[in-house]
């Protein structure tokens, strides 16, 4: 998107914020930006604020979904019942998105942190793998040793991969290179639970204090302000209450506090409030021309 918005003779256009229940909605909502113009449509960076890396590789989908029917793409995600924690690679492979920055609360340890340059993803016998030796996907049967001769089949790609905590992200200066990027929150970064305990109980449990949480926004906030010249071109915020990650009790008032914190950012703001596949579609239907 045009780095306009920080051009102070020009009113800016309010930055896009949708806001989805479920983070399997995030791939529709690129894909929404991508046609309307508002974001590239190659090699995105996106910054992704989330308890969870949401990089898995998934087996319910296949080769030809990729480049196939959208919305026979969004119906698998929806139905598996891990498509929350594979929306990612699918635009990837796409050739969307080029890096990912997964911005992990200090309670999180999925994926060590660090640059993994270069993150090979592609199928093998059909399935989805990636081509790599670190834990996350090994221990899933989602990795293919990448010392072996045997490459990927297509489609396939490669991107790069930035983890840390927001003390660990704050660069010595701003960069000034990325011309259009993507914040990417899941409200679950600041106060999360595990709702599946007996078939993933590795996954992070943290209900946040109130100063916790204040501590969390200020220390996004900071990384944000730190680490881009520019706004991104998209916001996507899943809830992920009605999965229950989102502690329900919290979820409202963790959603607002994150908009303020977007509107101190990045001024205006146009929420765009997602309740079904279709409304990506036709956001007349919300009031939006």
């Amino acid at each position: 998107m045009s780095s306009k918005r920080h051009d102070t003779t020009t009113e800016a256009p309010p930055l896009p914020v949708v806001i989805v229940e479920s983070h399997t909605e995030g791939l529709p909502a690129i894909h929404m930006a991508i046609r309307r113009g508002w974001i590239h449509d190659s090699q995105l960076e996106v910054f992704h604020v989330d308890a969870h890396p949401d990089l898995a590789a998934s087996k319910a989908i296949e080769p030809d979904d990729i480049f196939g029917d959208q919305l026979d793409l969004y119906t698998k995600l929806e139905n598996d019942a891990y498509g929350i924690s594979t929306w990612l690679l699918p635009p990837i492979l796409q050739g969307h998105i080029g890096k990912v920055v997964w911005l992990r609360p200090t309670w999180a340890h999925q994926l060590p942190d660090g640059h993994h340059a270069d993150l090979r993803v592609g199928f093998r016998d059909g399935r989805m793998r990636v081509w790599t030796a670190l834990p996350y996907w090994a221990a899933e049967d989602e990795a293919v040793d990448p010392s072996l001769a045997t490459g990927p089949e297509d489609p396939s790609t490669s991107f790069d991969l930035l983890i840390g905590t927001a003390v660990g992200l704050q660069p010595e200066a701003v960069d000034t290179t990325i011309p259009c990027w993507i914040l990417d929150i899941d409200l679950d970064y600041l106060s999360c639970l595990n709702p599946v305990p007996d078939d993933c109980p590795t996954l992070p449990v943290h209900q946040s204090t109130e100063e916790e949480m204040a501590k969390s926004l200020a220390e996004l906030e900071r990384v944000l302000r730190s680490r881009y010249s520019g706004p991104p071109g998209l916001i996507i915020i899943a809830r992920s209450e009605e999965d229950g990650f989102t502690p329900p009790a919290e979820v409202d008032d963790i959603q607002g506090r994150v908009t303020d914190l977007l509107h101190r950012l990045y001024g205006s703001c146009r929420i765009i409030p997602i309740s079904c596949t279709e409304d990506f579609y036709d956001l007349s239907i919300l009031g939006f021309s």
